[in-house]
């Protein structure tokens, strides 16, 4: 054999090897059908959870973290749920949450959970601690509506009181601030 027919002939294989390599992992990667669009409802498997299994009533906000709990708000606390039990979610590292009428959940993709209370504060768990933020640290004593995060990282807190604005956390200052004030700011009290 001629040097070009031994490049050209392992030229081959390699390809077929490639090809086969990208069909084995197509296949194994590719989505899979999480439920057949056959299936009849009596068909299907349910669960659900009452009072009597201990869910908490009033539910208001629900949100998942990247272990896999759901959280749920209430006006009668933070439950958290693995997927068997509910737990009542007071407190972490001795630090514990400063009001019980929870209004508003949102996990970060980083795995954080912000808790929004009725009555104003912020609380983040973050790494199995807890920081609380207040009117000390800027946020108004307001109904925390909303809690998002941004492209940039920075976590956004809407209140009741839109002449405020949203807040601003600044994730590792531990500070909260007003943002700059935009063509989108809204001004006058929300609900008029």
């Amino acid at each position: 054999m001629s040097a070009n027919v031994i490049v050209q002939t392992m030229s081959a294989r390699r390809c077929a090897l490639v090809a086969w390599c990208g069909c084995v992992w197509a296949l194994w990667c590719a989505p899979a059908s999480a439920i057949s669009p056959d299936l009849e409802v009596w068909q299907l498997y349910h669960t659900s959870w009452t009072a009597r299994d201990g869910a908490p009533t009033g539910i208001v906000s629900i949100t998942q973290t990247l272990d896999g709990y759901l959280w749920l708000a209430t006006a009668t606390g933070l439950f958290r749920f693995d997927g068997v039990r509910f737990e009542r979610f007071d407190g972490a590292s001795g630090v514990r949450l400063p009001s019980s009428n929870v209004f508003s959940l949102f996990a970060t993709p980083s795995g954080d959970l912000w808790i929004g209370y009725m009555f104003g504060g912020v609380s983040v768990v973050r790494n199995g601690h807890i920081t609380n933020y207040t009117e000390r640290d800027g946020l108004p004593t307001a109904s925390v509506r909303a809690i998002a995060q941004d492209p940039t990282g920075a976590t956004w807190v809407a209140t009741s009181l839109a002449d405020v604005g949203s807040m601003r956390a600044e994730i590792g200052t531990d500070r909260i601030r007003e943002p700059p004030p935009s063509p989108w700011t809204v001004r006058g009290r929300c609900g008029r």
